[in-house]
């Protein structure tokens, strides 16, 4: 929620101030690189600053030592034990790689609804399909990929066992994540150059 938050805020700007960028010369994918790089590294920052108070408040109850207990988590179709430190390490790469996600496909659903309510209200619902359909009990294996979003789920096994898929471990969460991030950069990317040559189209046509 806290980056649904952060992603909308970009909205919100935009809507508030729709002539602040206009005058420079910067292209669409410049301003989505520039609004999701300061929001990305918000987000970042948030995290840290969580992780640093809650390890500070965990280490003054329970001490310092307490970060280096062994952690299972699900990796190769096996339980391995890592340690705390190394546990909240992968938290952090998937935070972010999730966080990332979150803000793209903000921006990609936002420029095909042009409704912010309903950009987070489409957002919620996807992500939250597979709760949705299991609770009603339809399958929902091929909704797994969803799923990595859940990293807990994904580091404990639980999302191995629910959806009977032993590769589903937090490295090919990573691998997904990434790919996911690619794939709608790409689609932001193709989109806008479809509806530059379509204007381009149209004002040739115009002119003649």
């Amino acid at each position: 929620m806290f980056v649904l938050l952060m992603a909308s805020s970009i909205l919100l700007h935009d809507q508030q101030h729709p002539t602040v960028m206009n005058g420079f010369p910067i292209s669409f994918m410049q301003k989505v690189s520039s609004k999701v790089t300061i929001h990305f590294f918000q987000v970042v920052v948030f995290i840290i600053a969580s992780v640093l108070i809650g390890g500070y408040y965990v280490s003054k109850k329970t001490g310092w030592g307490n970060f280096k207990t062994p952690v299972l988590i699900y990796q190769d179709a096996d339980f391995v034990a890592v340690s705390m430190l190394r546990y909240i390490f992968y938290m952090f790469v998937a935070f972010a790689l999730i966080s990332l996600f979150l803000l793209l496909a903000f921006i990609l659903i936002n420029e095909i609804t042009k409704n912010l309510y309903g950009t987070i209200l489409l957002l919620l619902v996807v992500l939250l399909a597979p709760e949705f359909l299991s609770i009603a009990g339809v399958e929902t294996n091929w909704l797994y990929p969803l799923k990595y979003i859940d990293i807990g789920a994904v580091l404990n096994g639980d999302a191995a066992m629910e959806f009977g898929i032993e590769k589903l471990d937090f490295r090919h969460s990573y691998g997904w994540l990434i790919g996911l991030n690619v794939i709608i950069t790409a689609i932001l990317y193709a989109r806008n150059k479809l509806l530059h040559l379509r204007r381009v189209a149209i004002g040739d046509g115009g002119m003649l």
